[in-house]
């Protein structure tokens, strides 16, 4: 996982900046959740948190929810000139989603295994088959990631 992660480590300083400067003030949380609700029609109770850097899952969610509110940080960046310095290119944001899907996949197995109090080896085949296939699926991907990143 942190091998993925250090791929977007850049990415991800900028977005963990970006979500604490929301965060962290009232008025640019008010400002993004209206924008948030009002103009994108999303869903606010859904809110941006911080990840811990050494559990990846919690890197996975916070992803998550920058992903959902991509548009919201993409418009006030157009409107607000202080967050150009946190902006995010297309294809920073293109990385941010084979990352996002390739930690979803692992998220999705983790709990599967865990859901169960003694995973049978069927399930536990399942959920490895599952994760190699991607890795393969995103070795090409993450490969140009890092030859053009």
């Amino acid at each position: 996982m942190q091998d993925g992660l250090q791929l977007i480590s850049e990415i991800l300083k900028n977005i963990r900046n970006l979500v604490k400067l929301i965060t962290k003030s009232p008025y640019k949380s008010k400002e993004f959740y209206e924008s948030g609700e009002k103009i994108f029609h999303l869903d606010v109770r859904r809110k941006l948190n911080l990840d811990m850097q050494v559990h990846w899952n919690s890197t996975y969610k916070l992803l998550d929810n920058v992903l959902y509110y991509q548009n919201v940080f993409v418009y006030l960046v157009s409107i607000d000139s202080p967050l150009k310095s946190y902006v995010s290119l297309d294809e920073e944001w293109e990385k941010v989603t084979v990352i996002h899907k390739f930690l979803n996949l692992f998220y999705d197995v983790t709990c599967m295994f865990s859901v169960v109090k003694t995973p049978t080896s069927n399930l536990y085949f399942k959920g490895a088959w599952m994760v190699h296939r991607r890795f393969i699926e995103a070795t090409g991907v993450l490969m140009i990631f890092s030859c053009y990143g």
